[in-house]
């Protein structure tokens, strides 16, 4: 568990990076908020009590996601290779079979430290904001409040629609159950639950996180139906709306913008190789 002075540690750092740089990063504050996180390794460097690096591996089932920094004044000194070099064992140690690191898609100093590293290019993961206009949402999706019974529809949908193990699905429903201010939502077509997403809410800001469709149910309006009535009626509280998404193609994109959001910032995500 973090505390309240490490965390404000982080945040005062990540804001110095971001400026630097011009870039948002992806931290996953929720999780180091929690009280007893599973699956979280923090590394940090510090110089004068002044935090100069950190580095978080987020870990759930064979799956690890590590993601960091350093201040713009301390790079080059091989803080965060020496991070990366004490987490080989932790990956071993913990078994993961695939790692991913994640740097903001517009960092020059990620990507070059990432040109140093045995690491592949897997996928993107886009940021998209809301811009208001008119939607007209169809009937055919309902949209409701997830519940207990709904676990194993939330398992399948991780595994079908992210290609993730049940192991990892059922991990991250854990972690989701202990998270704060977000709530969980069953997508429902013709009676029964097709597809899912969860909401997090902030001052001014509310994410959607987790939007999913089963399979057998994708390309048939459902997902934009479900899409633009969550939008509408969350529309009325005055909150940025944003969203968060792995897109593998265009047309996938097309959805999101078809419903009026916009992509401002995306993460690139590279497979670690060695070991």
């Amino acid at each position: 568990m973090l505390s309240k002075k490490e965390l404000n540690e982080i945040d005062v750092l990540k804001k110095i990076c971001e400026k630097q740089d011009d870039i948002q990063l992806k931290l996953n504050e929720d999780w180091l908020a929690m009280d007893n996180p599973d699956g979280l390794k923090v590394y940090k460097a510090y110089e004068e009590k002044v935090l100069i690096g950190f580095m978080a591996v987020y870990g759930f089932g064979l799956t690890a996601e590590v993601c960091g920094m350093v201040h713009p004044a301390h790079r080059r000194k091989g803080i965060f290779s020496s991070f990366m070099e004490e987490a080989a064992s932790y990956f071993k140690e913990k078994k993961y079979t695939k790692v991913l690191l994640n740097t903001p898609a517009k960092s020059l100093s990620g990507k070059a430290f990432l040109e140093t590293m045995p690491c592949t290019y897997s996928f993107t993961e886009y940021q998209m904001k809301w811009l208001p206009g008119a939607l007209a949402p169809s009937s055919q999706a309902v949209v409701r409040k997830a519940k207990e019974v709904d676990k194993e529809l939330e398992i399948r949908l991780d595994i079908e629609a992210f290609n993730t193990t049940k192991e990892e699905a059922e991990q991250h429903w854990n972690l989701r159950k202990q998270e704060h201010g977000q709530t969980n939502y069953i997508i429902e077509h013709e009676g029964s639950g097709v597809g899912k997403l969860r909401i997090h809410r902030t001052d001014n800001q509310l994410w959607i996180y987790g939007f999913a469709i089963l399979p057998i149910y994708q390309g048939k309006g459902i997902g934009r139906s479900a899409l633009q009535q969550v939008i509408q009626k969350q529309s009325i509280s005055q909150k940025e709306i944003h969203l968060e998404v792995q897109a593998d193609h265009q047309h996938t994109l097309g959805l999101y913008q078809s419903c009026g959001f916009e992509v401002y910032h995306s993460q690139d995500y590279y497979r670690y190789d060695e070991g």
